[in-house]
């Protein structure tokens, strides 16, 4: 067993991340297979690099000189090199994927009423974090206004267009 040294919980073994707050979990040994803890273990979880904001249609993905805006009516799809032939609402990352650590598929923005919006984790393999809480894959989870949204090794600010009230509490709902 392993300790979280964020929230003393303990772990299996061959934990990555703390199954009670999603921090990642380091060992004195390095893991097999390795890479991925020690990328992410690289990446200050301060680094916001893209702004994600959130209007009531419409997303738009804000990186240095890249702007991506895709309107959004049931589902948008997060992940880099999707093929295009999907015919998916999609959100390219691959412009930014070099940060690493994001999947083809990572995850699924979902609108919930006008203007707000939840994400799911698709069983990415570097995982999707709200306010570095891991998320559970194939679960909802609310998007905040200014929460750190962050795939894998690329942090983004959320922002919501229109300012909104209560947008800090974190909601969850199973996915049926």
């Amino acid at each position: 067993m392993l300790q979280c040294s964020h929230c003393a919980n303990m772990c299996s073994q061959n934990a990555t991340f703390c199954e009670n707050c999603g921090n990642l979990i380091t060992t004195t040994h390095p893991p097999l297979y390795g890479s991925t803890t020690e990328k992410l273990a690289k990446v200050p979880h301060s680094s916001l690099i893209a702004s994600l904001i959130l209007d009531d249609d419409l997303i738009t993905l804000l990186f240095q000189n890249e702007v991506q805006q895709v309107h959004v009516d049931t589902k948008l799809f997060l992940g880099r090199g999707i093929p295009t032939e999907l015919q998916l609402p999609v959100l390219d990352l691959t412009p930014v994927a070099f940060v690493g650590g994001i999947s083809r598929l990572h995850a699924i923005i979902v609108p919930i009423v006008r203007g707000k919006y939840q994400i799911m984790d698709v069983g990415s393999t570097n995982g999707t974090f709200i306010d570095r809480r891991r998320l559970a894959a194939f679960r909802l989870y609310y998007l905040g206004d200014e929460s750190e949204l962050a795939l894998g090794n690329l942090h983004m600010k959320v922002q919501y267009a229109a300012p909104s009230h209560g947008d800090n509490a974190f909601v969850s709902t199973l996915v049926t």
